[in-house]
């Protein structure tokens, strides 16, 4: 795996000089390897979570066979999206700490790669204004 990650990182400067877009390459590595860290973890939680990741990684499997089909990446199926949520949730208070980070981390890393474009998103609310007088500037 590492391997694979140096060779990709010495081609992209290749493939910025082509004029190609590399951004939906980069994507779809990132889509394998959170894959692969759920695959590595799923073994190791017990229970409905361990069903939900199994799902996911068939859902994701799914998804890319009608990319296949279709011939151009389609955008990612909302029951995907939401089994992706549905197994967050559920991890809860699976498995060891160190096992449940990996697979939130992988879980939110493979969220944000089926998502195109979306890198951040931000609260929804706005912020409310600091108040007189008060500029963030030290004391």
């Amino acid at each position: 795996g590492i391997r694979m990650l140096d060779r990709l990182m010495q081609h992209l400067p290749r493939l910025a000089m082509t004029g190609q877009d590399s951004g939906v390459a980069l994507r779809e590595v990132r889509v394998a390897l959170n894959l692969l860290d759920l695959l590595a973890y799923t073994p190791r939680v017990v229970g409905v979570p361990q069903v939900l990741l199994r799902q996911v990684v068939a859902e994701v499997g799914e998804y890319f066979k009608a990319c296949l089909k279709a011939g151009e990446r389609l955008q990612a199926p909302s029951p995907l999206l939401m089994t992706l949520d549905r197994t967050r949730r559920a991890l809860g208070g699976a498995g060891d700490d160190e096992t449940r980070r990996h697979l939130l981390h992988a879980l939110s890393g493979l969220r944000l790669a089926l998502l195109p474009g979306v890198e951040f998103v931000g609260s929804a609310e706005p912020e409310e204004p600091l108040p007189h007088g008060i500029d963030g500037a030290p004391l």
